[in-house]
């Protein structure tokens, strides 16, 4: 089946509060990936919106903030999801297992729930003397680097040498490197790849703070997405003191039938 039931993540993430600015800043920003309003996005309850057509690209997402569940969705799509969570709680509709019952016939892939979480400032002051940021005489070693970590690990980390990239070296080979892609010219989405052989010493964890840091000094806000499945990359999440802003469902759908 193309879905499972998936945990949330229940251990401790920090408790400090994102500030006013920044969150006002996300809001904004996830209103506008979700075609919605602000307001829609701060208000409680659920709400659906629908997206139009675009080429062969069917899909419904949703967004959850605190007490708001927005679900945005294809057109041919729409009718169906107001359908299925009529009457019913976010409770029962964030969840994948629920979701790839009700829409069996159009679902191909469900992604989540995933988590999402910023950070204003990066807890460790300290600098790592073996973590720096590469610049334009590191392709050889980032390419050896490529070639240490599996395909699938390096497509989810989504790193390119064209990206600002923080990595951690041993003995003159990167073991660890962090880099973040810029969205909507506001926020620092962060990849991170760490070799198998390398894992569990903390480099990981060093790497996204150092290239938080470089995100912030650009006057970015710094993201972190990853599936709360995902018990490493939830317990980096948490030791980098990022804070979690929101949960996401993506569903991608089939064509329309006919």
């Amino acid at each position: 089946m193309p879905y499972k039931s998936i945990p949330f993540w229940t251990s401790e993430i920090p408790m400090d509060k994102l500030s006013d600015k920044t969150i006002n800043a996300l809001d904004a920003f996830w209103a506008s990936k979700n075609h919605c309003s602000v307001d829609e996005i701060q208000a409680n309850g659920i709400q659906t919106v629908k997206v139009p057509a675009n080429g062969n690209n069917e899909y419904v997402q949703l967004f959850r903030r605190n007490k708001t569940l927005v679900i945005s969705c294809s057109e041919s799509l729409f009718d169906s999801v107001r359908s299925i969570i009529l009457e019913k709680d976010a409770e029962i509709i964030f969840n994948p297992v629920f979701l790839g019952s009700a829409l069996s016939c159009r679902v191909e892939r469900i992604i989540g729930p995933a988590y999402i979480g910023y950070l204003e400032e990066v807890l460790c002051k300290s600098a790592d003397p073996n973590i720096r940021i590469l610049d334009s005489q590191d392709i050889g070693v980032f390419e050896e680097f490529h070639m240490s970590v599996t395909a699938q690990d390096w497509r989810s980390c989504g790193l390119r040498f064209d990206q600002p990239i923080a990595a951690c070296f041993c003995n003159g080979t990167i073991v660890s490197a962090a880099g973040y892609e810029i969205w909507d010219g506001m926020i620092a989405h962060i990849g991170i790849v760490t070799r198998p052989d390398s894992r569990g010493a903390g480099k990981g964890c060093k790497c996204v703070g150092e290239i938080a840091r470089h995100a912030l000094a650009q006057r970015l806000i710094p993201q972190y997405r990853t599936l709360y499945e995902n018990s490493g990359s939830m317990s980096l999440a948490r030791k980098a003191g990022f804070i979690e802003y929101a949960s996401t469902i993506y569903i991608v759908a089939t064509a329309k039938p006919g």
